[in-house]
């Protein structure tokens, strides 16, 4: 992201000297339990199955299943672009967008 007096723009790479205009965006992805654990065919949970893929996974990974933050530096034109369409899909409407 920074190097010396000059930094650059996450999504493109554009040199951003100091003064410039730029722009920090915080991604954070959290999980979004419903309440719901799926059971075996016996309608008890599979606690085995759970454990042994708990036990596959680091802590890091575990949490960045839960949740996750990341930060960007951006330009005024990478910016204004994430603001229009976030998740890149062609569409700049905000249908769908959980408040």
């Amino acid at each position: 992201m920074e190097s010396g007096n000059h930094s650059r723009c996450s999504r493109c790479g554009k040199n951003l000297p100091q003064g410039s205009v730029k722009y920090i965006m915080k991604l954070t992805i959290t999980a979004d339990f419903d309440g719901f654990l799926e059971e075996k065919d016996t309608g008890s949970l599979d606690t085995e199955a759970l454990l042994s893929s708990i036990h596959e996974k680091t802590e890091e990974e575990l949490e960045d299943e839960v949740w996750i933050e990341r930060v960007f530096l951006l330009c005024q034109e990478c910016r204004n672009k994430i603001v229009h369409d976030p998740l890149n899909a062609g569409d700049p409407s905000m249908e769908g967008w959980v408040t």
